[in-house]
């Protein structure tokens, strides 16, 4: 409904007043919707044209201005930080317009920022046409095969590595009954050493320490290991080193040595620890280099032991180890507390390094193996992946690394 107000001043807005024109009150109705809506409009128009532009000018000043200030810059601390604001404004800039303009100054200042913080940005790629329909929690691999655990069925996957990469959908390697050996669920793999007396190429292993090896186009065979004397409490993870398996079983705060004999582990395990038993009931990944053995606890810390080969000298180990960060640009920033740490592994000699799967933050810590000094962090670049925390990881002899997440594998062949 008008106002008498409104009725009164309507015919005012026409040529000549209300002794000229006298509309019906449907009409002025209109118009005092019309009107308000033509200026708002008008509003929106001349913003949308001047007013988004000049936002944009004003943050795209804004960045070349900080830009300028980061070139001057020495101390790395003030380096970073400037580079992070050049990267905000440039942010809010794109909310009004992404131009080359603003896609060089991310670029550069994504660049300059990395290499202050020893992150290396690689193109990983996607494997597979429509992934795996499983739930990746560890992966090995060979020179001509890429061996991939299902945490859900507890089973192997296996894809081969021919100029591509191809699922073999008769791989057949899942927990069973195989004769008198009952397999559960895998929680571990490891790949095996080309010549072995099963002719195997992978072999998993469960939490009741049972050991089922498996090759394409062969049935799988399984082997119990023999308990430890004090029996098992869990079976954690498994790595092999030098014809030895070492197993880790964390809730019995033990790591024992299995030595291969005619290609199997059957005999008694050894004792890894001697009176020194470092608190591991959390340890979740191991590790091992000659007499060297690493042990990734849940929380992310990192367990260092050194065998001991002779009498009267124990077997020592440093819980947990102090990570050092030599990037003078981090400042009070403590990067290992904002990791998450879920895998580890070495790489080959003769310069091993320690690998840590940070998976919420999709990347790979690199560390020197005996000063624990972080050399650089793998990452993909920006947007480059799906959002979403990793699964596992694995790197090949020939140096591509392997990360699995969702249901999808990611490879790269860039390593530096």
């Amino acid at each position: 409904m008008l106002s008498l107000a409104s009725m009164k001043f309507l015919p005012n807005l026409l040529p000549g007043g209300e002794s000229d024109i006298s509309l019906p009150v449907p009409a002025m109705a209109f118009i005092s919707i019309l009107i308000p809506l033509l200026v708002v409009t008008i509003a929106v128009v001349v913003y949308f044209q001047f007013g988004s532009s000049a936002q944009y000018e004003t943050y795209i000043a804004q960045a070349q201005v900080l830009r300028e200030q980061a070139m001057g810059e020495t101390d790395p601390i003030r380096q970073r930080e400037a580079w992070n604001n050049v990267l905000q404004r440039v942010a809010q800039a794109e909310t009004y317009s992404v131009t080359s303009d603003t896609l060089a100054m991310r670029q550069e200042a994504q660049a300059k920022l990395d290499a202050l913080l020893g992150i290396a940005r690689l193109n990983f790629r996607p494997i597979f046409a429509s992934g795996t329909n499983a739930q990746i929690s560890r992966m090995a691999a060979s020179e001509t095969d890429l061996y991939m655990l299902d945490a859900t069925q507890g089973n192997i996957l296996r894809a081969a590595i021919d100029r591509g990469y191809a699922l073999d959908g008769t791989f057949d390697c899942k927990p069973d009954t195989y004769g008198n050996n009952m397999v559960g669920s895998l929680l571990d793999l490891l790949v095996l050493p080309r010549v072995n007396t099963l002719n195997s190429s992978v072999m998993g292993i469960d939490a009741a320490g049972n050991l089922l090896y498996c090759a394409p186009g062969q049935v799988a065979q399984a082997f119990a290991l023999t308990p430890p004397s004090t029996n098992w409490g869990r079976v954690t993870a498994m790595t092999l080193d030098s014809g030895k398996l070492y197993v880790l079983d964390a809730p019995a705060r033990a790591v024992w040595i299995y030595l291969e004999k005619d290609g199997v582990f059957t005999d008694l395990p050894l004792f890894f620890f001697g009176n020194q038993i470092p608190e591991i009931q959390d340890a979740i990944d191991i590790s091992v280099s000659g007499d060297e053995l690493y042990l990734l606890h849940a929380d992310g810390r990192v367990t260092h032991c050194t065998y001991s080969r002779i009498d009267g000298v124990p077997t020592r180990c440093d819980s947990p180890v102090t990570l050092i960060n030599r990037f003078p640009a981090y400042g009070e920033i403590d990067v290992f507390a904002q990791a998450h740490f879920t895998q580890m592994m070495l790489t080959g000699l003769p310069e091993s390094t320690l690998l840590l799967l940070d998976a919420d933050g999709q990347s790979v810590y690199r560390l020197s193996s005996h000063g624990f000094e972080l050399q650089g962090i793998l990452a993909a670049p920006i947007g480059g992946m799906p959002a979403g925390p990793l699964g596992a990881m694995t790197i090949s002899q020939n140096h591509s690394i392997y990360l699995a997440l969702g249901d999808q594998i990611y490879v790269t062949n860039d390593v530096p």
